[in-house]
């Protein structure tokens, strides 16, 4: 059906009443169930309330199925993956300045590390943290974060050298924060992957190189 008119007027007007009934359903084995199509205005519309339901994979992680171009799908766990110009699946991140809980109130920074109440971190000595599930109230990290975003702070050193944050589980040799003699402490912001795996999932590591250090994190934001 075709309608051609400079008055608002709907092409096809579905209703049903009930939390289940579909106004308008479409159903496709291999093709399209409903199709949106527009040039210059607006495809598909959510009205009123401006839901939209998407309903997940089988399965968590990176879809397996040969995709369309630009789809977009939600896995098991309700993470957004999208499908870009290039053939490639890519997971959609969101960085997190908002309490966890989604109260509405800002995430509260926090410190999850100090080494300064135990032994100092010896030079080539490599320290893992758990960070995802770290924290409590509007400072809590959730357990399906994937990064963090924080400072690094280097003390009590007695020679020069530098800290290394990375993902758990990862080799790194590049530095986060160079330290020197003369300076009480140092510090550098981070933005950092957590690792994955049963040993090393939702944890960070920090290598020590040069001289022995104490170090501080200090976390600001997460990415989920």
């Amino acid at each position: 059906m075709k309608i051609n008119s400079s008055a608002a007027v709907d092409g096809v007007d579905g209703w049903a009443g009930g939390t289940k009934g579909a106004g308008v359903y479409g159903l496709s084995d291999t093709g399209y169930g409903v199709v949106g199509d527009s040039n210059q205005g607006i495809a598909l519309y959510a009205a009123t309330s401006g839901r939209f339901r998407q309903d997940g994979l089988v399965g968590a992680g990176m879809p397996g199925h040969t995709p369309n171009l630009f789809e977009q799908v939600r896995d098991l766990n309700g993470v957004l993956w999208i499908h870009n110009g290039a053939g490639e699946w890519r997971r959609v991140n969101t960085v997190r300045v908002d309490a966890a809980s989604g109260n509405g109130n800002p995430f509260v920074p926090f410190r999850v590390k100090d080494t300064r109440s135990g032994i100092k971190p010896a030079a080539g000595s490599t320290t893992v943290v758990q960070i995802a599930g770290a924290g409590a109230g509007d400072s809590s990290i959730p357990a399906d974060a994937i990064a963090v975003v924080g400072n690094l702070t280097a003390t009590l050193y007695t020679g020069g050298g530098f800290l290394a944050i990375s993902p758990a589980g990862v080799t790194v040799g590049t530095a986060s924060v160079n330290f020197i003699t003369g300076q009480a402490a140092t510090g550098n912001g981070f933005i950092v992957g957590l690792g994955t795996g049963v040993t090393n999932g939702g944890k960070v590591q920090v290598k020590v190189a040069g001289h022995a250090s104490h170090f501080i994190i200090d976390i600001t934001a997460y990415i989920q």
